[in-house]
């Protein structure tokens, strides 16, 4: 059992933090207008579950005064952008602050690592005094992708008797995983945070990389990923045109795909599980 704060170290009493922010389900709840409805997906347990995943790990000071700040955020963009479905080849124009935006999806993601025992635990430790807010060292050690997903139908060839052929498939199972992005350097571990129809891909690298690396690893993700875009520190907004991967696809695939032990060799990580790709929760 940790007894430390997952974030600053310190060891003061330890309070539970939620994966997903408490009043972003309460919102999603509200437009779905379902209150038994499932929206977010748990990969340790393989089911949906029908509340916000909890870790208790994290002091009093980082959950309600410094992350807390972060979740506010995030529940003012899905305010804006994240309560409605998009359409097939609506271009939208995101507007962000790339600092606030990147530090809750750093600690979202770092969260949901360590509810699901991902094996990418070492991607986050030197980045966790930027999502503290106290430095913005090693910053641009992470880009950052936006992808937008529209709802679809399930095909013939993948229906069931309790999911026929046509039944509409909506963006609206909250997840997130890691997954593996294979480039001319090597296999690099991505995080993917799929929020809404808003999917967000976050790319590491490593402090010290050459920024030859970051550009050529970005430039190949958009060309394997034609409808994602870049978000740069340097800007507020950004047209991001729909038409990336549909909702069923996406959510096919981040429940079926597994992670092989052979996926696993030439990453230099010093935790190797065999787990399923994207843990997604």
């Amino acid at each position: 059992m940790r007894t430390v704060c997952a974030y600053c170290g310190n060891t003061n009493a330890l309070t539970k933090e939620h994966l997903w922010p408490a009043a972003l389900h309460t919102r999603m709840q509200k437009i779905w207008e379902s209150p038994g409805h499932n929206l977010f997906w748990l990969s340790r347990l393989d089911r949906d579950i029908p509340s916000e995943p909890t870790i208790k790990d994290v002091c009093s000071n980082c959950n309600n005064v410094i992350l807390s700040k972060l979740d506010a955020y995030i529940c003012n963009l899905f305010d804006k952008y994240f309560f409605r479905n998009i359409n097939k080849g609506e271009k939208v124009c995101f507007k962000y602050d790339y600092d606030l935006l990147v530090r809750w999806l750093l600690k979202l993601s770092y969260n949901s690592c360590r509810i699901n025992d991902g094996i990418d635990h070492f991607v986050f430790q030197h980045l966790l005094p930027y999502i503290l807010g106290h430095t913005q060292k090693y910053a641009e050690s992470v880009c950052v992708f936006l992808e937008l997903s529209y709802p679809a139908r399930i095909p013939v060839e993948d229906s069931s008797e309790n999911l026929p052929a046509g039944t509409l498939v909506w963006p609206d199972v909250n997840r997130s995983g890691y997954l593996i992005f294979r480039c001319r350097f090597g296999k690099k571990i991505f995080r993917a945070v799929h929020l809404c129809g808003f999917t967000f891909t976050l790319a590491f690298f490593e402090p010290s990389a050459h920024v030859a690396i970051r550009s050529i690893t970005t430039a190949e993700y958009l060309h394997a990923h034609p409808k994602a875009v870049l978000l740069r520190p340097e800007r507020q907004k950004v047209y991001v045109k729909c038409g990336g991967i549909n909702a069923y696809e996406s959510l096919k695939n981040s429940r079926s795909f597994t992670f092989y032990k052979h996926d696993l060799q030439g990453i230099d990580c010093s935790l190797h599980r065999e787990k399923p790709l994207q843990e997604a929760a």
